[in-house]
């Protein structure tokens, strides 16, 4: 006798679905006897993570639609996956050569970069850090950095220099990497030096919520960095010359969780509207914002205490700048020129 595929249908997925989320997770793990998923299975259903197992064959159409699911593995075993079957945005790891693999290409899904790219090392928590990449020095590709080492640990940590591949002379050998940059969720902090002198990365830099730690001049000169800069709230650190030397545009909004502005922390690294810093910044540092090409609204907390010499840009071409009267940054403002475009407001946070 023949054995019938054994589908999923939403209402079972539903149920299932719940078991997790009273976990306090919404993770789904498809039972290993699944072959098929349904059509509209986890459709609206917000998900953070779905284990399919090796064994399904079938995703059906709007499957993963409208789910909030960033990142998914397909196994080997898939041979049918609906053209809409996830959001534009998903990421996928497969195995090479596979089905699933193909798909991908071929529908333009954004996949994670192979794990064999990478050196980790354990850390004591159980997680691991990405250590090197070892990978090609010449990609158009995007650079998806995996959630996920071989040996299944989350990446919580980029290492210092780990993508800082230089020649004798110094120079950057991986200017050969033009894609975008894609940092997982997974990541807490980034290492010294981690992406120094990358200048081939693209696009728009989003640091995931995760990351409250980024070291010195971990970004610094990937002037091929030309859309926006979106930091986290829960940052606390973002070490000198962090984002020196990169071409951003649009507003540069400082995290409420970050106190100081080091040295030149972002330096000549572009923007072309408005530098909002919250209430809770204490500290700016020399050259914290120098060079870079703001034109709209100067923003400044009434928490500032202590700004150092030559912080913005020479010109101040600020179209005004805004603060509470007679706190530190108003005054500072009017004893460094900036009394003409100056704005009263009513609190720190503009």
């Amino acid at each position: 006798m023949n054995r019938k595929p054994l589908s999923i249908l939403p209402f079972v997925l539903l149920f299932l679905l719940c078991i997790y989320s009273v976990s306090g997770a919404d993770v789904l793990e498809i039972p290993a006897d699944v072959e098929i998923i349904e059509q509209e299975a986890f459709y609206g259903d917000a998900l953070d993570k779905v284990i399919l197992p090796d064994g399904v064959k079938t995703i059906g159409s709007k499957a993963f639609a409208n789910s909030g699911l960033k990142r998914i593995n397909l196994p080997a075993s898939l041979i049918s996956i609906a053209e809409d079957a996830f959001d534009e945005n998903v990421i996928v790891s497969a195995a090479a050569g596979t089905y699933a693999a193909g798909w991908a290409k071929t529908h333009s899904v954004m996949t994670e970069s192979p794990v064999e790219w990478f050196e980790f090392s354990d850390n004591e928590d159980g997680t691991c850090t990405l250590d090197k990449y070892v990978g090609p020095n010449v990609s158009s590709d995007n650079m998806v950095i995996p959630e996920r080492n071989a040996d299944g640990k989350i990446v919580s940590a980029i290492g210092a220099s780990a993508f800082n591949i230089t020649d004798g002379n110094n120079n950057s050998l991986l200017t050969g990497l033009t894609g975008r940059l894609i940092i997982p969720d997974s990541v807490v902090s980034i290492g010294w030096y981690a992406f120094y002198q990358c200048s081939g990365f693209r696009g728009d830099l989003i640091i995931p919520d995760s990351v409250t730690s980024i070291d010195e001049r971990a970004f610094a000169e990937c002037w091929g960095l030309s859309g926006r800069l979106v930091l986290p709230e829960r940052m606390t650190y973002v070490g000198r010359q962090a984002f020196y030397g990169c071409s951003f545009t649009g507003d540069l909004i400082i995290p409420k969780g970050l106190t100081e502005i080091n040295e030149a922390a972002f330096g000549e690294a572009g923007f072309t509207g408005d530098l909002i810093l919250p209430e809770g910044v204490t500290k700016i540092w020399t050259i914290a914002f120098g060079e870079c090409g703001f034109t709209g609204d100067l923003i400044l907390p009434e928490s500032i205490i202590y700004i150092d010499d030559f912080p913005f840009p020479y010109n101040y071409q600020f179209q005004r700048v805004l603060a509470v009267k007679d706190s530190y940054s108003w005054n500072w403002c009017v004893e460094n020129g900036l009394g003409d475009i100056l704005v009263e407001i009513n609190d720190g946070n503009g």
